[in-house]
């Protein structure tokens, strides 16, 4: 049998960080002579998630039908351009799969990695435990930064199953320390940590794999946001009106956060990488927005604590693994004059430990 890796995750989300995530490790395997693709499967989760569009919070039913349909007609829009991103940019089997035929991939791939993303969350996958890889014989299965997006296991979740499905795994890599911490918790094992895909090529990387272009276009500072904002909007606006800058805001909503924002409704993955590399600057709360505004050496306002007081940890990791000096005093947090020589260091540094443990487990098929 050839020696192919199959990867399974999130790639078919119509979600910037799960896309780029995916095609980030698929980039990377090759570049380190690893034959591998992406296992084009769908769970029933994602698939009604990223379906019709039929949640509005209008009352008037004529109206909602009107915006229902235009919300529709902009989200299949979207999603035309996460497809075509993956077309050209990614390498998926030609086999597609879903929850009742998964196990039939294990013939075609040599080693099947799980991750990145929260792929052993099952209150995000509707319980489907494809991404634990109960299918696969142990010798065959691995992970690679994989996230369960909680630090603690969820009431709702069984604890008994969680440990029985997470103890088939040898030394896995995942993500976050918390993560690292539950696995020994739920199984006494010990566990690898390791950094998400897309920090795993540099910027220089991305432009050149992901066909970047520079724009000669007025200077503009660029707001993505997943957390709602709380103070992040008039802090940023205050910098525009000093530095004279544009606003431009990706969002798929009707409405920007405010009425000096331009809107950017239509972008795929690679116009998201596109104006994050031509930006002045980047505000956000998102996680992967704040990475790629690094990678791209970019001054990026972060904001830590959402409306309801939850802080963004995976933000906070980042600011410390990169070496910037956060104090954990602020909600929001400029990141101005930071040493991006000292950010590439230390990133390569953790590069050079995920090559390690992915080739390890390339000479090991």
């Amino acid at each position: 049998m050839a020696k192919k890796v199959g990867i399974l995750t999130f790639h078919s989300a119509v979600n910037y960080g799960a896309v780029l995530q995916a095609a980030a490790l698929n980039r990377k395997l090759t570049d380190l002579g690893i034959d591998n693709e992406l296992i084009n499967y769908e769970d029933e989760e994602f698939r009604q998630v990223y379906g019709i569009q039929n949640k509005f919070d209008v009352t008037n039913k004529v109206v909602r039908l009107g915006l229902l349909v235009v919300k529709n007609i902009m989200f299949q829009m979207r999603k035309r351009k996460f497809i075509s991103f993956l077309k050209s940019y990614t390498t998926l089997s030609s086999e597609k799969y879903t929850e009742a035929n998964i196990k039939a991939s294990v013939n075609n791939y040599s080693k099947i990695i799980t991750g990145s993303d929260q792929v052993w969350n099952m209150n995000l996958t509707g319980g489907d435990k494809s991404y634990f890889l109960d299918y696969v014989p142990e010798d065959k299965m691995m992970s690679y930064a994989a996230s369960f997006g909680f630090s603690k296991l969820p009431d709702n979740l069984n604890r008994d199953e969680y440990a029985s499905l997470l103890s088939r795994f040898d030394n896995p890599s995942i993500r976050e320390d918390s993560g690292c911490d539950l696995y020994k918790e739920l199984t006494g094992k010990a566990s690898l940590q390791h950094v998400d895909p897309t920090l795993l090529l540099t910027g220089d990387e991305w432009a050149k794999h992901f066909e970047l272009k520079n724009s000669n276009k007025r200077k503009y500072i660029l707001v993505y946001t997943v957390a709602v904002p709380v103070g992040l909007i008039s802090h940023i606006e205050e910098i525009a009106r000093e530095q004279d800058l544009d606003i431009i805001e990706i969002t798929p909503k009707f409405k920007t956060a405010s009425k000096l924002i331009k809107a950017k409704h239509f972008c795929g993955p690679k116009d998201f990488l596109n104006l994050i590399y031509n930006a002045e600057m980047v505000a956000t709360t998102s996680f992967h927005a704040t990475v790629f505004s690094m990678l791209f050496h970019k001054k990026v306002s972060v904001e830590l604590l959402d409306k309801n007081n939850k802080r963004n940890v995976r933000i906070e990791s980042l600011l410390k693994l990169v070496g910037h000096d956060y104090d954990g005093s602020s909600d929001i947090v400029d990141v101005f004059d930071v040493d991006y020589n000292k950010v590439d260091t230390n990133l390569e540094s953790e590069r050079q430990r995920a090559f390690a443990y992915l080739k390890n487990a390339e000479e090991r098929i």
